[in-house]
């Protein structure tokens, strides 16, 4: 890769590594409160553990993993509380802590991947750092408990360990396995993901032995066509057919219409928001691995790392369905073929030096500058939490007096509960069917209430969107919410007022006499209309008014 770099000694690779998690932590570096959406509903589990020393919603081994009604992943929170008991520090440091060290392991935890996909620690440094700044690895790993941060780092050492055990098959390596696997089951339901590469996996492995057969029974048939590059071009020619397969069949191209910048139901646009929604998540890296695919087969005898790594990828290819979470498991194996490309690149390149070293430091100055692009639009869409906000969470611990606070707006109800460590109406991370762990944290419902509803999804239910095997029957807290909402202050139902025990109104100014749905959108509220005109504030910041409910 250029005469420049032609010898790493171990220091230079500890130094390039650091500078790395430096220039991560820099372009993390914390604002002024937790941000995030999905990390307050986090934040609150972790509290409990912390404030009950058990996980009420755990009513089963596989709530753990969040299969079972009334549960989620369990990884997290138990990790975030542990930290903060052994840190003597709030839950929101515990976060703040983590997500900054979570992005350093999930640089190293690359760069250990790629040592076994090519023996060349100029190869695992470009890996590690394609992972290290792309963007939704960044974005998840700044002041927020998302699960996601934890599954992006652990996923890398589940590959290394697939490679590792086929190269040495000792039982540790198969424990590593088992180990990786629980972990990023615990951590995030998309471990889902992980059977598909332990099958491109497998199939990688027959394959391999398929043409190790091939070569010893007929050594100079295989030894002649791959002389002449006829198996390159055929591999080549098989994964692209497969890959352009696969995302025709499965109708991923149309999630993609509509996009930040273009919109319309034409191949082009589609393409092109497939392609601008992948960069969003991973950065330059998306374009590097295009070159690094077309270069894989041209390697100097290509083997089951390339090709596991080929037919992961296109397994992978129906998964874009999942718009939403592409970024987050799709990440090593692009930044294993963007170190490919680049590698191709510099093989190219090999008697321009200077020209050489121009095109390395465009790329690296290209890819921070983007992901620093692509962070700052995320920051700005999904902003911190704000002083005010923060403050009325303290004020609200000691007004609500146990009570719970009902909120016009679903978001700003899951910090209020996190902050201040008060019962909150909505529930966050629930819907019908499928109510939230906190129902069971608050004392909304009791763990009989639940495991005597529980009935199974029926077999042609099931989805991959779907969050459990069991669904709850006459228990619907989102439901409960509407009612309350959608009901004047003397008109709350009393089984709901006996239940929910409401005290305080939760509202902001920029939907005052309105609520607002799990989608956002608004809707009369009854309830606030009536509490404007018999009751009174009992805290306003210019922002948020909190109401007494008489």
């Amino acid at each position: 890769m250029g005469d420049f770099l032609m010898v790493l000694s171990r220091r230079l690779v500890f130094i390039l590594l650091s500078c790395m998690g430096l220039g991560s932590l820099a372009m993390r570096y914390p604002e002024s409160h937790e941000i995030g959406i999905d990390s307050f509903a986090i934040h609150t589990l972790a509290q409990s553990i912390l404030s009950e020393g058990r996980a009420p919603w755990v009513l089963s081994p596989i709530s753990y993993f969040g299969w079972f009604p009334a549960s989620y992943p369990a990884a997290g929170p138990f990790a975030l509380a542990s930290l903060a008991a052994l840190a003597s520090t709030p839950v929101e440091g515990a976060i703040l802590l983590s997500s900054m060290v979570l992005g350093l392991v999930g640089i190293l935890t690359s760069f250990v991947m790629a040592r076994e996909f090519r023996n060349d620690v100029r190869f695992s440094l470009c890996v590690a750092f394609f992972y290290a700044f792309a963007p939704r690895f960044l974005a998840f790993n700044l002041w927020q408990a998302s699960t996601r941060n934890l599954f992006m780092a652990v996923l890398p050492l589940f590959i290394w360990a697939l490679l590792r055990f086929y190269r040495e098959r000792k039982p540790q390596d198969l424990v590593l396995i088992g180990i990786s696997l629980l972990t990023l089951a615990a951590a995030h339901r998309l471990a889902a993901i992980t059977v598909l590469m332990a099958i491109s996996f497998l199939f990688a492995v027959v394959l391999v032995t398929v043409l190790r057969i091939a070569r010893r029974l007929r050594p100079a048939i295989v030894l002649r066509i791959s002389h002449a590059g006829i198996t390159r071009w055929l591999a080549l020619a098989a994964s692209l057919g497969m890959g352009v397969t696969f995302l025709v069949a499965t109708n991923v191209l149309s999630q993609y219409k509509v996009g930040e910048l273009a919109s319309g139901a034409t191949l082009p646009t589609e393409v092109f928001n497939l392609g601008i929604s992948i960069t969003r998540s991973v950065g330059l890296a998306a374009p590097l691995a295009v070159i690094g695919l077309i270069y894989a087969p041209w390697l100097r005898g290509p083997g089951l790392r390339e090709i596991f790594a080929t037919v992961g990828l296109i397994t992978l290819v129906p998964t874009l369905l999942l718009r939403d979470y592409t970024g987050f498991y799709i990440l090593p194996f692009l930044a294993v073929f963007a170190a490919y490309g680049l590698l191709g690149v510099a093989r190219r390149l090999g008697k321009h030096p200077r020209f050489l070293r121009t095109v390395y430091a465009t790329a690296i100055v290209a890819v921070v500058a983007l992901s620093g692009a692509v962070l700052s639009y995320e920051v700005a869409h999904t902003p911190s939490l704000s002083p005010a906000t923060y403050d009325l969470g303290l004020y609200s611990s000691r007004a609500a007096m146990n009570n719970s606070v009902v909120c016009n707006e679903p978001v700003l109800c899951s910090r209020l509960a996190a902050i201040g460590r008060v019962r909150v109406i909505p529930t966050a991370i629930g819907s019908s069917g499928y109510p939230s762990p906190e129902v069971l944290i608050f004392g909304y419902y009791s763990g009989d209430d639940i495991l005597q509803r529980i009935v199974r999804v029926p077999i042609q239910d099931l989805s991959i969107n779907l969050d459990a095997f069991w669904t709850v029957e006459g228990i619907n807290p989102s439901g409960d919410y509407f009612s309350i909402v959608q009901s004047p202050v003397d008109g709350i139902p009393p089984t709901l007022t006996a239940r929910y025990h409401p005290s305080l109104y939760l509202e902001t100014s920029a939907g005052f006499g309105l609520f607002y749905d799990e989608i956002g959108l608004p809707h009369p509220s009854p309830l606030a209309n009536s509490i404007h005109q018999s009751s009174y504030a009992v805290y306003r910041d210019g922002v948020e008014t909190l109401w007494w409910i008489p």
